[in-house]
């Protein structure tokens, strides 16, 4: 070991001896010590086996490759924030798992695992935290997909009771007997007209028929009948999820450009992930420690830009966006909800003031 790295590991040793080995270890990563132990052969076999190496700069950043990422990502996926083998590359999944992590724990979600991150994270192994997320019940490896059963056999919840047998009448009595109803001529009703569509539904026809090419060239040539189309779906989507019309508008035309840089699958908002349509893999860049930073990242598909703005309120009630939703019931500001949302739902520390800018100059609020 050179002294460097026996340095390395002195700091991260005085660390975790500050930390008492949890009751019950984690299934997938060995138990702490119980005391740690001095000589550097030893001290390089404690780290390899419970905690890892931080790089030479301090954090872990996107292009960063190797064993030490692979065993972040044991301990992520030990706590419930990543699935699937270690692929030992810092990027895409990795990344966000880092940032649920750094909210869950009241840290900067930068997606940077420095320092911080990585003493609060060997306290959660100590058992000086809390674990947020439910501990996973099988090793991270793999597992083969099992079928699920779609719903019980009895899925309205009804009890089922046998019918009581008749009771039969007594040699004396004499079964009185019934009439029969006389059937009466029915009238055949008139057939009633069907309903004009609202203006609402023409609107939402209207967007879920809209196109890419006609959504750029809105952006480019008309900007006001950009967000008239956006409009009446970002009203309703206030409506049911509590979300800003405005902010909605805004982020459409911020995110995509005024429709000049779309992504696959109707995706206006940049939502990461996996939507109803599927997902779409693209190049994006995030800031990351005061750099802008290209990665690859997986992106939501969606049917139709209608669908694109009801799942994008939906978004807004995940947990991450609680103190958003709550202070605008308390004081409908849609520019103080910009404000709450920079550094959650983009890393651009700008983000909220370009929102407010586009809101402005627009007269959307």
């Amino acid at each position: 070991m050179t002294s460097a790295a026996a340095s390395t590991y002195q700091g991260i040793l005085r660390r975790l001896q500050a930390f008492v080995a949890p009751a019950t270890a984690p299934s997938t990563l060995p138990a702490h010590p119980a005391a740690a132990p001095t000589s550097p052969t030893a001290m390089d076999s404690f780290v390899r086996t419970y905690g890892f190496p931080m790089p030479v700069q301090g954090s872990f950043m996107p292009g960063n490759f190797g064993p030490e990422v692979g065993a972040l990502q044991t301990h992520l996926a030990a706590l419930g924030y990543l699935a699937g083998a270690p692929d030992q590359n810092y990027a895409n999944g990795t990344i966000e798992a880092v940032k649920y992590f750094q909210m869950d724990y009241g840290l900067s979600p930068n997606g940077l695992f420095d320092m911080a991150t990585y003493q609060t994270m060997m306290a959660v192994f100590a058992g000086q935290l809390s674990w947020r997320r439910a501990k996973p019940a099988a090793p991270i490896a793999p597992q083969p997909q099992q079928a699920v059963t779609v719903g019980p056999s009895n899925p309205l919840g009804m009890e089922w009771v046998s019918a009581a047998k008749p009771v039969q009448p007594t040699p004396t009595e004499q079964p009185k007997p019934v009439a029969k109803p006389v059937a009466k001529p029915v009238a055949t009703p008139a057939p009633k007209p069907e309903p004009k569509p609202s203006a609402l539904d023409a609107a939402i026809e209207a967007l879920k028929k809209l196109t890419p090419a006609q959504l750029t060239q809105f952006g480019a040539t008309d900007k006001k009948r950009f967000f008239e189309i956006m409009r009446p779906a970002a009203e309703e989507s206030e409506r049911l999820h509590g979300v800003p019309a405005a902010v909605t508008m805004a982020q459409a035309a911020l995110e995509t450009g005024w429709g000049k840089y779309l992504l696959p699958g109707y995706n206006v908002f940049g939502i990461k992930g996996k939507g109803p349509a599927g997902t779409a893999s693209k190049q994006t860049w995030e800031h990351y420690d005061g750099k802008d930073v290209t990665i690859t990242a997986n992106f939501a598909k969606y049917h139709n830009y209608y669908e694109a703005v009801s799942e994008h309120g939906k978004l807004f009630h995940n947990g991450y966006y609680t103190k958003a939703i709550n202070a605008y019931k308390s004081n409908p500001d849609p520019l103080l909800f910009a404000r709450n949302i920079t550094g959650i739902y983009a890393t651009d520390p700008r983000y909220g003031d370009k929102l407010i800018s586009i809101m402005q100059q627009n007269n959307l609020v």
